[in-house]
């Protein structure tokens, strides 16, 4: 059976499996915003990786953490639990995922602005990132989970490195004027579109914006960089390319990828979009699609998986690093592969 409850509930049911964290970490300055009403915890270096972690990732499930910081899941647990209760309050179970009987046993958090000053007091928290978008939530958690499911299992490889979001725009050779935009992998597109069924062609001029980029770093030197397109609920294509759909958005890195504006925009040397969809016939009529719009060639640039919505029973998934990508008109890619696929 499920439950459902307030979050103080969910604080409790937290705390009644604790178990005590490891103490020989240096214990740092303790924080201004004390307060009355419980038990205040010292600030350690592994608390800050953890708020740090969640800067980066809008939200994440417990588990998530645990592979991403190497920590044993359930000392990990209590130590989260202890920083989302009062007067701590470092940390949260959004208030979405209280309300939802599908998500609350699945303890997702988040930074709370607490948590955010302390980073910021430390100079660790900028605005040198992607993850500036307000997406809805089942949306972000798809960012959040392939993203984090990458970075752990590149962790594994020691033949391989990941790159942040961070690590891109903070390169030399990332433009200044582009970083100096509000949205700083933005990428000013033309495209247009002829219906097959009315044959009416309509024009569209917009700022293209993905859904993030990392990199992965080869010890041969081979460095690939990837941007992520979580197609959740978006239409696959429509009549014309006025509104939201895949095919505007698949335009727009055709046109991107056409015009090498990665390396004028951004400074870098190639590009591969990964698009995440929620099941197999969406991933189908999605590469039918780009069959369709390329005249049949494909697009070797753009890899296509599929992977659980947040209320499935979600855990990290190495095979995004490991398993193969779907392409529409080409052989499926590894990730994991270094060479020319």
């Amino acid at each position: 059976m499920v439950l459902y409850c307030a979050r103080s509930c969910v604080a409790a049911l937290l705390a009644s499996t604790f178990v005590p964290m490891d103490t020989e970490l240096e214990p740092q300055k303790r924080s201004r915003w004390n307060r009355s009403g419980g038990r205040k915890v010292d600030l350690y270096r592994s608390d800050i990786q953890i708020f740090s972690l969640l800067a980066r990732y809008r939200r994440l499930p417990i588990i998530y953490m645990a592979a991403l910081l190497k920590r044993e899941y359930s000392s990990l647990h209590a130590r989260v639990a202890k920083l989302s209760m009062a007067p701590n309050s470092y940390i949260a179970v959004p208030e979405q995922i209280l309300q939802s009987r599908n998500l609350s046993q699945q303890f997702w958090f988040e930074l709370t602005p607490k948590g955010a000053a302390v980073l910021t007091d430390r100079g660790l928290l900028t605005d040198v990132d992607d993850n500036w978008g307000h997406h809805q939530l089942v949306h972000q958690a798809m960012i959040d989970t392939t993203f984090a499911s990458l970075e752990a299992a590149i962790q594994d490889d020691p033949n391989a490195h990941f790159r942040t979001a961070r690590d891109i725009l903070s390169s030399e050779k990332f433009p200044k004027e582009q970083l100096a935009k509000p949205h700083p992998l933005s990428i000013h597109v033309h495209i247009s579109y002829t219906s097959p069924i009315t044959n009416r062609a309509t024009l569209s001029d917009f700022d293209y914006t993905n859904d993030g980029i990392r990199a992965i770093e080869f010890a041969n030197g081979t460095k690939r960089y990837i941007q992520l397109e979580a197609e959740h609920n978006k239409p696959v294509s429509r009549g014309d390319i006025s509104g939201k759909s895949f095919l505007r958005t698949f335009l727009a890195i055709n046109y991107v990828m056409q015009n090498q504006l990665y390396r004028e925009k951004w400074g870098i040397g190639n590009l591969l979009t990964l698009v995440v969809v929620p099941n197999q016939a969406r991933l189908d009529n999605i590469k039918a699609m780009i069959m369709r719009e390329t005249n049949g060639v494909g697009a070797s640039y753009t890899l296509l998986r599929v992977v659980p919505l947040m209320h499935e029973t979600l855990r990290p998934m190495p095979g995004l690093y490991t398993a193969p990508w779907e392409r529409a008109g080409y052989a499926p890619f590894y990730l994991n592969n270094s060479q020319r696929q």
